[in-house]
């Protein structure tokens, strides 16, 4: 059976680098990232199946859309590998914002 991967950030540095490494391995993969030529260029290293949805992860509407493409294409995901930044950058010596409820937090409970 065919193993499906989502990789976000897949445009450039660690996402592209895992992206290539899981399609040469066999996965499946699918793209995410801002940018879709970045997306293009990395799709071009790639073996195999894949799907390049261009989107801002930080935009939940975005994030559905994604979903649904892969399910559409592939009809479930075996592994998210998150590999962007969200948010903002806190300069030193302030505090972070809290997180949300549930957010950093394992399958445990425990951060």
């Amino acid at each position: 059976m065919n193993r499906i991967a989502m990789i976000t950030g897949a445009g450039s540095g660690v996402g592209r680098a895992v992206a290539t490494h899981l399609s040469q391995a066999g996965w499946s993969v699918v793209l995410v990232g801002r940018k879709k030529d970045a997306l293009d260029e990395t799709a071009k290293a790639l073996k195999g199946d894949y799907l390049v949805t261009p989107a801002d992860i930080g935009d939940p509407a975005a994030v559905k859309g994604i979903f649904a493409q892969t399910g559409d294409k592939f009809g479930r995901l075996d592994l998210l590998f998150y590999c962007s930044h969200v948010g903002s950058i806190t300069p030193a010596g302030s505090r972070p914002a809290p997180l949300r409820s549930g957010a950093g937090r394992t399958s445990t409970g425990r951060p």
